[in-house]
């Protein structure tokens, strides 16, 4: 068993060569695997922003806080605002926050596109769905039928989707810029190809920089 073999005494003298350890399947594979998963569940949730004509400013897979990575933009409540009560308070506008909602529950259903398990996909949006349960009391839409419109809009987005997660893993960080770049990349715009041609070539000389 494989387990056992790893578990084994090395001999005395005995030296284990580089190219062996590289062959040697572990923490690394792990690792990507799981950024992968990350990258496509942020790059989900830009995506359902960009479509749905919500602004994104960023989005990023390294770690802060409690969260593996985040997409930050404009709050839900404030999506298209709504009409003001009789007590002066504004109220929010319904299909803003069922745009806010969507781009929520669009980051497990990412994680899921990019092949990761049920379960942890659910653990990973944890908090997306904390958020939009809290955000539902704002619209007479079912969470089952905000669930299916942002499934469908996730595999509606497949490749733009990826487009964006694999430049996400390669540089960490992608502004709303760079992100609107890719999506229409992915479009098959063939300016923003060129753009994005460009600061392909600029950012290698600053390595681990965003495109931009």
């Amino acid at each position: 068993m494989a387990s056992q073999q790893t578990k084994a005494p090395h001999s005395k003298g005995r030296r284990t060569s580089p190219a062996a350890k590289r062959q040697r399947p572990g923490k690394r594979t792990a690792r990507s695997v799981k950024t992968a998963w990350v990258a496509h569940h942020e790059a989900a949730h830009a995506v359902a922003k960009v479509r749905q004509d919500v602004l994104c400013d960023a989005t990023s897979i390294i770690p802060h806080g409690s969260t593996l990575g985040q997409s930050t933009g404009v709050d839900p409540l404030d999506i298209a605002p709504g009409e003001y009560d009789e007590d002066g308070a504004q109220v929010p506008n319904a299909e803003g926050v069922e745009k806010g909602i969507i781009s929520l529950f669009a980051g497990y259903f990412g994680g899921m596109q990019a092949g990761q398990p049920k379960i942890q996909a659910e653990g990973m949006a944890d908090s997306d769905f904390l958020s939009a349960e809290r955000l539902l009391q704002y619209t007479t839409s079912h969470r089952n039928d905000l669930l299916r419109r942002a499934e469908a809009l996730v595999e509606k987005n497949r490749a733009a989707i990826h487009a964006v997660a694999v430049e996400l893993t390669k540089w960490k960080t992608l502004s709303g810029e760079d992100i609107d770049l890719i999506i229409a990349e992915s479009d098959g715009d063939p300016r923003a190809r060129t753009i994005l041609e460009q600061l392909r070539r600029e950012r290698l000389h600053v390595p681990g920089s965003p495109p931009k």
